[in-house]
């Protein structure tokens, strides 16, 4: 993960470490914000235990602080150790506006580099191929090779869920924030169109978030898979710890010469 850093000018003057770019899409960080909404952080901080604990997440797991990080990405919540809705989020939970809640929600979909950068560019008109929008998001906001599949997929996902994208696969920002969602009634809003069907995508744009009720499972663990030709119909899948041991890693050797039907493959046929 890209880490970036930004002064502040809170009364402590605390130099603070934020991502760059969120790894949850922005409807996940939504349900966090409503969490610490949910537990009074409208009004005061929220600790990192009691959300933790609220959300049924182990308080030190991956799961947790990338989900924590991607809300913060989003510019929903605020803080260290604890945590507080921004007057962002108090917009989009209680709108004193007409089409407060649109506006906060474009807002906070823009809060990312990435996104921004899509929204300026794409607003009003076509968005290109996933595969492009992965492509420039890594050369126009430094976003790094590894990554930018998944966040072209986090985009996808976040602009369906505030209802910025219609069927015909036009981005509608502007739109929904002058005239809220009612303007998009008539255009499928919200329906990602065939081109952009994550479902049909290559594996590597589908990383998204996990069911809930896998989460304390998965706290503390990741999904690796290895493709073992170019067609990547062949493959291995393990979920494992995020570390391991030198004698973890030589029993999980032994245990895949046995486990394992090893045999000669013509080389000219597995390349195929």
């Amino acid at each position: 993960m890209i880490f970036t850093t930004m002064k502040t000018t809170d009364k402590h003057n605390e130099v603070k470490t934020e991502a760059s770019y969120p790894l949850y899409d922005l409807s996940e960080a939504v349900k966090i914000a409503e969490a610490v909404r949910d537990l009074g952080g409208g009004n005061a901080p929220v600790s990192k235990s009691l959300l933790a604990q609220h959300l049924k997440y182990a308080e030190s797991g991956p799961s947790f602080f990338q989900r924590v990080t991607a809300t913060k990405a989003f510019g929903l919540i605020e803080g260290r150790g604890s945590y507080s809705l921004t007057d962002l989020a108090k917009q989009y939970f209680y709108p004193t506006v007409e089409n407060g809640k649109e506006s906060a929600a474009v807002k906070s979909l823009t809060f990312p580099k990435a996104f921004a950068l899509l929204v300026q560019k794409f607003d009003g008109g076509k968005l290109p191929a996933i595969e492009m929008i992965g492509n420039i998001i890594h050369a126009e906001a430094d976003i790094p090779v590894s990554k930018k599949s998944i966040l072209a997929g986090l985009f996808l996902r976040s602009v369906q869920s505030i209802g910025a994208i219609d069927s015909g696969g036009f981005l509608r920002c502007k739109a929904l924030v002058s005239a809220g969602k009612k303007v998009l009634d008539g255009i499928d809003s919200g329906r990602i169109p065939k081109q952009f069907n994550l479902d049909q995508a290559p594996d590597d744009f589908k990383s998204k978030p996990k069911a809930d009720d896998q989460d304390q499972d998965d706290a503390e663990s990741q999904t690796q898979t290895l493709y073992l030709d170019n067609s990547r119909k062949r493959k291995i899948t393990i979920k494992a710890p995020f570390t391991v041991s030198k004698d973890e890693l030589e029993r999980i050797r032994a245990w895949f010469g046995v486990v394992l039907l090893v045999q000669e493959i013509n080389s000219e046929k597995e390349s195929q």
